[in-house]
């Protein structure tokens, strides 16, 4: 079972991540329980994020979110993922590589991925206490966090016209 959260920075996946594998653990203690986080935070020196972001930058992401989560099925039974292969996508769209994300290649990798996810949960920047800056993301940057949720709302829906998903908003 792969359940995965997605959202722009700063909604509260990753602690909603580890609060749904506490309970996960708890209802099914003979299964193996695996947490997936965003690893973008490992991102190697000299590739950038956000609007800067580079197509090489965009690249590892995108190749790192398809690694860690096969990696992490192979060895679990149950994975919570922080972030979607969709998500460095909407990314992508708001740094302005259109062609990463539209490329052809790159849609198949993600309807594949995609289909692998039993449920996924999408979390809005709307209402959350998770927007401040660390280190990584800034908390100021509202206006980029909207682009990057409009990019995922959009991207969401054609991704359920083509592919079945369990799709559920988080219930506030």
């Amino acid at each position: 079972m792969k359940i995965a959260f997605t959202g722009t920075h700063g909604t509260g996946k990753t602690t909603a991540v580890y609060r749904l594998a506490e309970r996960m653990k708890i209802k099914h203690p003979a299964k193996r329980v695996g947490v997936f986080v965003d690893s973008t935070r490992c991102i190697p020196a000299g590739l950038t994020l956000h609007k800067g972001a580079t197509v090489e930058s965009e690249l590892w992401i995108f190749c790192d979110r398809i690694r860690g989560e096969i990696e992490h099925c192979s060895r679990n039974d149950i994975v919570i993922c922080d972030r979607t292969i969709v998500d460095p996508i909407a990314y992508a769209h708001v740094a302005g590589h259109y062609d990463l994300v539209r490329a052809e290649k790159s849609l198949a990798l993600v309807h594949l991925l995609a289909m692998s996810y039993d449920r996924v949960i999408f979390k809005s920047a709307e209402k959350n206490q998770y927007g401040f800056s660390d280190g990584v993301r800034d908390g100021k940057a509202v206006a980029f966090r909207e682009e990057v949720e409009h990019a995922l709302r959009i991207i969401w829906q054609e991704m359920i016209a083509a592919v079945p998903i369990r799709f559920e908003f988080e219930k506030e």
